[in-house]
């Protein structure tokens, strides 16, 4: 099943990079998603997760390239565009960075 708010037109390449991630609702600090993307554009990526409680139009603070302990973490503000549900029951999230 796919979720979406894009009609399919990207207009930027994106870039098959695997790179850890972390994401956390906006609204909820606490519950923290550890991750990898699949692809990275300069607007946008796509990563999947083994937790469900993500929808469209959520928005989503991203650190790109997560280490645990590194002191210096920079956080991006995303929208949930599409969400993808996965045969390996897994959801794959393509995500609009809106502030970096």
């Amino acid at each position: 099943m796919v979720t979406s708010t894009n009609h399919g037109i990207r207009s930027e390449h994106r870039g098959k990079i695997e790179q850890p991630i972390r994401v956390r609702a906006v609204t909820d600090a606490d519950e923290i998603d550890l991750c990898r993307t699949m692809n990275v554009s300069k607007s946008g990526l796509y990563f999947v997760s083994g937790q469900h409680h993500y929808h469209v139009g959520m928005h989503v603070n991203l650190v790109l390239g997560y280490r645990d302990g590194d002191p210096i973490l920079k956080e991006w503000v995303g929208e949930v565009l599409r969400i993808e549900r996965r045969d390996d029951g897994q959801s794959g999230i393509a995500v609009r960075i809106l502030l970096r």
